[in-house]
C-alpha cells in the first residue's frame, strides 16, 4: 500500500542521512567503524546510497556478500571494484568474501561486464551464485570461463543461470547460459564441486551421438564430488500434453541419470537431482489466485526434487534410478541430510 512505501522511504532516507552525515571527530570522541561479516542487501535502490560515507564500514572482515532484486548496483559494485595497475591490469580485491549472491534484473552489457571483472579479482570463493536476467540475448565470453579458473580450486557450491527477460510460458533452454561449452569448462575448472545448479539443453542427456553433448557428458562424470545436480531449465513442453507433464519430468529425470551414472565406477557419487528452478511462488508457498490453465502449467514449472537410488538392479547389473522426492519445495530433501544450498536461490517470476 502507499502508507507501506512512505514508510519505507522515511527509513530508507533515515539510513542515508545517517550515513551520509559529515563525522565531525572531536577530541576524546571515537566513531566506530561497522565491523561487517556479512552484508544481505535485498530489494533496495542502491542509487540512495550513492553519497555514503564508506569509510563507516570495515570491509576487511567481510565473508559473505548477497545483493538480490536491487537497483543502482552500478555504484555499489564502483566503490568495492579493484583499482587498475599503470599496465591496465586488475589489482586482486582486498576483500575476503567466501560466499557471493547475486540476482538482477534488466541486466545491460555493461554492469555484466563490470560484475565478471569484479569477480575474478576475488579470492577463492567456496560458493558462488549468480542469477542474471539480462535485457538483450545473453553472449557467451571469455571473461565467464575466467570466472571458473579463478575459483575452481575452491569452490564447492555453483549457481549460474542467465536468460532473457523474466520467465515466459514456454521458454528455450538453448537461450540460455551457461552453454554446453560452459558446462565441459565448469566440469574441468571446478571439479572439486559439491552442488552445481545451471540451465542445460535437453538434447544434452537425450541425444547420445552429438559429440558436443557426449563431451558435456563425460566431463560431468568426471566430477568425483558432485552430490547435487540442479538442472534449472524445464524439458520440452508440448502445451496439447498437459496432463502428461509429471511424465516428461521423469523421463528427463531418468535420461540424466543413465547418461551421468551409468558407467563402471558409477562417478560421480550424485544423491539428488532437481528439475527446474524455484520462484518467488514456489518460496511462498504459490501465494496468489491462479486460473486453471495457470495452476496446471504453474505445476509444470515448479521443481521437481529425485533421490538417486543406486542399488536398483536390472538384467545382472546396478542400474541408477531417479525416485521422485518432492515438488515445489526441498524441505523433505533437507531433513534428509542432503545437499541443498544449490536449490536455495530463486527467480521472483
Amino acid at each position: 500500500s502507499s502508507d507501506h512505501v512512505a514508510i519505507y522511504d522515511k527509513i530508507i532516507d533515515g539510513v542515508v542521512k545517517y550515513l551520509t552525515a559529515d563525522l565531525q571527530v572531536q577530541e576524546g570522541v571515537h566513531f566506530c567503524e561497522l565491523d561487517l561479516d556479512a552484508l544481505e542487501i535485498v530489494g533496495l535502490n542502491v542509487d540512495k546510497f550513492e553519497t555514503v560515507n564508506f569509510s563507516l564500514f570495515s570491509w576487511r572482515n567481510l565473508t559473505s556478500l548477497k545483493l538480490e532484486s536491487c537497483w543502482g548496483l552500478e555504484q555499489l559494485l564502483n566503490k568495492l571494484a579493484p583499482s587498475k595497475d599503470s599496465q591496465g591490469l586488475l589489482v586482486p580485491s582486498s576483500l575476503r568474501l567466501h560466499s557471493f549472491q547475486m540476482r538482477h534484473k534488466y541486466t545491460n552489457r555493461m554492469f555484466r561486464r563490470q560484475l565478471l571483472e569484479f569477480l575474478v579479482t576475488l579470492p577463492g570463493l567456496t560458493n558462488l551464485s549468480v542469477l542474471l536476467e539480462n535485457e538483450n540475448q545473453p553472449q557467451a565470453s571469455k571473461r565467464l570461463k575466467n570466472v571458473w579458473i579463478a575459483h575452481g580450486k575452491t569452490l564447492k557450491t555453483l549457481v549460474w543461470d542467465e536468460r532473457k527477460g523474466p520467465q515466459i510460458a514456454y521458454p528455450n533452454p538453448d537461450d540460455r547460459l551457461p552453454t554446453a561449452e560452459h558446462l565441459v569448462d565448469i566440469a574441468t575448472h571446478c571439479a572439486g564441486l559439491v552442488e552445481l545448479g545451471v540451465p542445460c539443453s535437453w538434447r544434452t542427456f537425450a541425444t547420445p551421438c552429438r559429440w558436443q553433448e557426449t563431451r558435456v557428458k563425460m566431463a560431468l562424470q568426471g566430477m568425483e564430488s558432485l552430490r547435487t545436480l540442479n538442472i534449472r531449465t524445464m524439458p520440452p513442453l508440448d502445451a496439447t500434453k498437459i496432463p502428461h507433464l509429471d511424465n516428461s519430468h521423469s523421463y528427463f529425470a531418468e535420461h540424466v541419470t543413465a547418461s551421468l551414472l551409468d558407467t563402471q565406477d558409477y562417478r560421480p557419487p550424485l544423491q539428488t537431482l532437481a528439475i527446474g528452478a524455484f520462484r518467488y511462488r514456489d518460496v511462498r508457498n504459490g501465494l496468489g489466485c491462479l486460473s486453471i490453465h495457470e495452476e496446471e502449467t504453474y505445476e509444470y514449472f515448479r521443481p521437481h526434487i529425485y533421490d538417486v537410488d543406486r542399488r536398483y538392479r536390472f538384467e545382472g547389473r546396478y542400474k541408477p534410478l531417479a525416485n521422485l522426492r518432492e515438488v515445489g519445495t526441498y524441505e523433505k530433501t533437507e531433513a534428509a541430510g542432503r545437499c541443498v544450498e544449490v536449490l536455495r536461490p530463486y527467480w521472483i517470476g
